[in-house]
């Protein structure tokens, strides 16, 4: 081990080994953040869509194509054959295997062969035949379906698959459907021998649930009646049991699974639907029976949705997209009916709608932070790059005097730094790679050679240009917050004003990019806007740069004036050491980066409460319009009485209409009641006080929302029921209030003033406040009235705050941030021991005049840490500046899933933490290279020298 650390130090020249190391290993968390960053942001995207995409119901991701039996006919097989006026089973199956083939050639994710499927369905008709359970109401009614892929989605549990009944003409019909002629009982014209009659009799198969709500068995018979007036009879042949629910199959029509009740609005009758399979036989017999009327043809194409990732989402929804304007390619004697089909987008893309649309106002604010983050990080790389210099100053010097010349210098720079860059980027790209699986991102490893041009060149490049031939030799080292300086080859007024001229340029670079960003980056993001923070960052830092010197020459003569050395020691050094702009500006970046990303967090957290009050109204709501059971005394009492309810209010809603046309929503409260509860909730304070009994009676007070004021108008108004009729004034006005969060047109009503026979009504709604056991609640209504609903508040910001793509950007934010503090403690570190020479030799110095080891840290503390404050206040002023900048720019809707705009404000404890933290890193980090120097020994330091 001992002879490689020797070949090591002997490859970089023997006086830079460790800062050739420290450069390996930045280079390598360099190259781990760029190549694992992107990952991982993708990464996160994908589970976040994987996640919405698994609870879109099948039938919503399946590609769907539709035709009509009477359009959809075969062409001639010859010129003397009239078309085929049946669509067969067989026609549909084909259509089926080509139309799959079709959406896979266009790049379509389609799922295993066997989850397609192909179907016509009837209209829904009155039948005639069930059992009792059904015969209410409007009485039941009945499809006839035929699927091609019933065995594979069904199981059978008694009797057979179904096969047509009627008596088929010689050779047509077997046991199995299948004709000898065509399809069965159809002859070879294409007429069926009940083509022509009023009667048709078909085999069909049910499923469990539905022969147990029509009260069917094996051999039971139905009849259904055509437009036509054809009867077609259909008897049962078989039960079968659904293998899979949530297939498409099952789900495109629920009325195929099970039966189900339909309640019709307003005054009609309710009744009861169901479907039944019948056979490729059957389906001729359908279409003869239903003749002329069209019957809806379908085949369906569940996609395969699980291995796409967030960045093949847009390429998948323009795939979808094209899917409706689509005409396939069809062969043979069907060809010519391509033109018959059309295809549905399929709900699934309206889902990668709003999941891009979110994600893009995820990713924009991300970026702020990834953006400055990169910059921070060549920063970093520079101030490596520039140790490496410095640590090696000595040897390069000797060098340059024997002849060397500059390319020289910089290509012997260039190979002992690869010696430790490129295995510091391998190591970080594999361990990202091992640690982010998944898709490969391209942008991983342009940033990952960035890091290694960047690394490389560094040390190339500083050293050129500080070896380059000058008319004075000499190194300059100062001490100071910041990096020494390279050798002087012009004057100090050529230097000063050529820093002063590259100062403006920064500046107005800086602050046209804001201003373009400001009047045009309005409404959309882009590179100026991912760029915002760097660009305050620059001007910030000159300022710092121009006044800190000022500023300490002014604290330099205060201190002056006091007894005791440390303070004016402190200052007078401080304000000698000039600072530079990188270590500075990357300080401002990195304090400007955590404190804005604290404040839209904070935000954020704010909306996604506020959301979840528009959402509920209060801590719980139980309503219970539509249970079996009403908010009697009792019941409110037991509820009011579970674990943290705080305070509790009954209300009535029901939608009243206006005598002069139109309807309101009018919900009934104690006023008093309703005033102490609306002030335990975010909601504007209820005026209660309005809605007093007034002296000599009259119209009841209401207070009414924008929209109902609207209606009502002025003066007396006259609400009405079915049984009851209600005289009101408007009051006063409110808004979104706790019983009606959505707002609308609705207007509260003194519980006083309701007409005996509605007041005579138990409550149908009850709003609670406090930290309810949201558990115990609803476990305790749904006893007490059954079919009621409780809505939780707490279940409601546990849903916001837990959607997968904002989870998965606040943990992008942790990530971000936490990468922003390990970068200024690396500038930090870099700072201290660029300046760890000539800090060395100044305290030995001091120490041997006198200068107790207490006073020595105060000296070091007071020497830097005022630069530090300035650089971390600086920091917070971007911040500040950053809200009005970029606020409006950002969408932080997409993390409240509310459309409601949500501003950024400015947020103390946001500002504070970061500032304090970089303050306490920088004195711990002094403190511990303080001790480290004590260590040492006075005279090893004196010894040696800087």
């Amino acid at each position: 081990m001992r002879a490689r650390l020797a070949a090591f130090a002997a490859t970089v020249g023997g006086t830079g080994v460790a800062a050739t190391l420290v450069l390996g290993l930045l280079v390598c968390g360099c190259a781990f953040v760029a190549v694992a960053g992107p990952r991982a942001g993708l990464g996160i995207r994908t589970r976040a869509l994987q996640h919405t995409l698994a609870a879109v119901p099948p039938s919503q991701t399946a590609v769907t194509a539709n035709a009509a039996t009477n359009e959809f006919e075969q062409a001639p097989v010859s010129a003397n054959d009239a078309p085929l006026a049946n669509v067969t089973a067989g026609d549909l199956g084909t259509v089926r295997r080509q139309l799959a083939g079709d959406l896979r050639a266009d790049g379509l994710p389609l799922g295993p062969q066997g989850a397609d499927w192909a179907g016509v369905t009837t209209p829904l008709l009155p039948v005639r035949g069930a059992g009792a359970a059904v015969r209410v109401g409007a009485g039941p009614k009945l499809e006839i379906v035929y699927r091609d892929s019933l065995s594979r989605h069904a199981r059978l549990l008694a009797g057979h698959y179904p096969v047509l009944v009627s008596p088929a003409p010689s050779g047509s019909a077997t046991a199995g459907g299948a004709t000898a002629g065509g399809a069965a009982g159809i002859n070879p014209a294409g007429n069926g021998p009940e083509a022509g009659s009023p009667r048709t009799l078909i085999g069909v198969a049910v499923t469990q649930t539905m022969a147990a709500r029509y009260g069917l068995h094996l051999g039971s018979r139905m009849k259904v009646t055509t437009a036509g007036g054809n009867v077609v009879t259909v008897e049962v042949s078989g039960v079968v049991a659904v293998r899979d629910p949530s297939a498409s199959f099952w789900t495109a029509d629920a009325t195929v699974a099970a039966p189900s009740e339909v309640i019709p609005p307003g005054n009609g009758l309710p009744y009861w639907v169901g479907a039944v399979f019948t056979s490729p036989a059957g389906l001729i017999a359908l279409e003869n029976a239903f003749s002329p009327t069209d019957l809806p043809m379908q085949w369906q194409f569940p996609l395969a949705l699980s291995a796409v990732s967030a960045g093949q989402a847009r390429h998948l929804l323009d795939q979808l997209n094209g899917v409706s304007a689509h005409t396939p390619v069809l062969t043979g004697p069907l060809g010519p009916s391509a033109a018959d089909l059309g295809f549905a987008n399929p709900g699934v893309t309206q889902v990668l709608v709003v999941f891009l649309a979110t994600q893009v106002s995820v990713v924009s604010v991300l970026s702020l932070v990834f953006v400055g983050l990169g910059v921070i990080g060549v920063v970093v790389l520079l101030l490596a790059a520039q140790m490496v210099t410095v640590r090696r100053a000595g040897e390069w010097v000797v060098l340059r005097a024997r002849g060397a010349s500059v390319w020289q210098l910089a290509g012997l720079a260039l190979r002992d730094t690869a010696v430790a860059v490129v295995p510091g980027v391998l190591v970080g790209g594999g361990l990202a790679v091992v640690l982010t699986p998944g898709e490969e991102v391209p942008l991983s490893w342009w940033l990952a050679a960035g890091v290694v041009v960047i690394a490389l060149a560094g040390p190339a490049v500083v050293a050129g240009v500080r070896y380059r031939p000058v008319r004075a030799g000499g190194v300059a080292y100062q001490s100071g917050l910041l990096q020494p300086t390279g050798i002087a080859n012009a004057g100090p007024r050529r230097s000063a004003v050529r820093r002063l001229v590259a100062e403006v340029g920064l500046t107005v670079a800086a602050v046209g990019g804001l201003v373009l960003l400001r009047f045009e980056g309005l409404g959309r993001s882009g590179v100026f806007t991912s760029a915002a923070p760097a660009l305050v960052a620059v001007p910030a830092a000159i300022c710092v740069l121009r006044g800190y010197p000022l500023v300490l020459r002014g604290v330099m003569r205060l201190s002056a004036r006091r007894a005791g050395v440390t303070g004016f020691l402190a200052t007078a050094r401080a304000g000698r050491a000039p600072a530079a702009v990188l270590p500075v500006f990357a300080l401002v970046l990195a304090l400007s980066l955590a404190a804005f990303a604290g404040m839209v967090r904070d935000t954020v957290a704010q909306g996604e409460v506020a959301a979840s009050w528009r959402a509920t109204g209060a801590d719980a709501v139980v309503n219970a319009e539509s249970a079996v059971g009403k908010l009697t005394p009792a019941v409110v009492g037991s509820l009011s009485g579970v674990a943290g309810a705080g305070r509790v209010v009954t209300a009535r809603a029901a939608l009243w209409g206006l005598a002069g046309g139109g309807s309101v929503v009018v919900v009934a409260v104690d006023p008093a009641a309703y005033a102490a509860l609306a002030a335990q909730t975010p909601w504007a304070g209820f005026p209660a006080g309005k809605l007093a009994r007034r002296a000599g009676g009259g119209p009841a007070p209401v207070l009414a929302s924008p929209a109902a004021a609207g209606l009502l108008g002025h003066g007396r108004v006259t609400l009405e029921l079915v049984t009851a009729r209600m005289p009101v004034t408007v009051a006063g006005a409110v808004g979104a209030t706790a019983a009606m969060p959505g707002g609308g047109a609705f207007v509260i009503v003194p519980a006083w003033a309701l007409p005996a026979a509605v007041a005579a009504q138990p409550p149908d709604l009850m709003l609670m406040t406090g930290p309810v056991d949201g558990a115990a609640l609803t476990a305790a209504a749904h006893r007490l009235v059954p079919g009621v609903a409780v809505t939780l508040r707490s279940a409601a910001l546990a849903s916001l705050a837990g959607s997968p793509l904002p989870r998965g950007a606040y943990l992008g934010f942790a990530v971000g941030l936490a990468a922003a503090a390990g970068f200024s403690a690396a500038i930090l570190l870099l700072d201290l021991a660029l300046a760890a020479d000539a800090r060395r030799m100044t305290l030995a110095r001091l120490a041997t005049m006198g200068l107790a080891a207490g006073q020595a840290r105060r000296l070091t503390l007071l020497e830097t840490l005022p630069a530090v404050a300035a650089a971390a206040l600086a920091g917070a002023g971007c911040a500040l500046i950053l809200v009005p900048l970029t606020g409006p720019i950002l969408d932080l809707s997409a993390f409240t899933g509310s459309p409601a705009t949500i501003p950024v404000h400015p947020d103390l404890t946001a500002l504070v933490l970061p500032v304090a933290g970089l303050i306490i890193l920088a004195a711990a980090t002094l403190l511990l290279h303080i001790r480290i120097e004590r260590h040492r020994g006075l005279t090893t330091a004196l010894r040696t020298g800087p």
